[in-house]
């Protein structure tokens, strides 16, 4: 299956809110884990990947972190990225969610390590 379209990484916090920021009304989460997943069209590459399929994914990702951290989550599903675009000057997309305990919040928060 091929799949083009926009290869989004998926960031995931894990975390304790331990305050309100006195810079603004915005919590601090303590940052106890980041997970990566793949997002976008990579979800659906990754999918079809899991699923048994044979899966190309095409798309442009930047050269950062997000990127690296894609291609690693796709390549653990044999998922083929060589239709990738690896682009120094464009960052890769990124979605962050933050989980605090059990509840997911979509409240906005800073995070430190």
């Amino acid at each position: 299956m091929l799949i083009i379209g926009d290869m989004v990484a998926d960031v995931y916090l894990d975390g304790t809110i331990s305050r309100i920021s006195r810079e603004a009304p915005v919590l601090v989460l303590e940052q106890r884990e980041e997970r990566v997943v793949a997002g976008g069209a990579a979800n659906v590459a990754n999918n079809a990947a899991t699923l048994g399929g044979r899966s190309y994914a095409v798309g442009v990702c930047g050269t950062d972190a997000g990127g690296d951290a894609l291609c690693a989550v796709l390549g653990e599903n044999a998922v083929d990225t060589a239709g990738f675009v690896r682009d120094a000057a464009r960052p890769t997309i990124t979605k962050n969610a933050h989980h605090r305990g059990r509840a997911r919040d979509g409240q906005p928060a800073d995070r430190t390590r």
